[in-house]
């Protein structure tokens, strides 16, 4: 993979608001995977 991402994959999310009038919001943080070093953030979005 390393600098040649592939992001041809699709997540489904249920998720459930505890009221509908209740402003919520859902961040979804990318983060990659690395074996011997802290894990390094790609991206995120709301």
């Amino acid at each position: 993979q390393g600098s040649n991402p592939k992001w041809n994959e699709k997540f489904i999310f249920p998720v459930h608001f505890p009221k509908v009038d209740d402003p919520c919001k859902l961040v979804l943080r990318i983060l990659d995977e690395d074996t011997f070093s802290n894990d390094d953030f790609v991206g995120e979005t709301t």
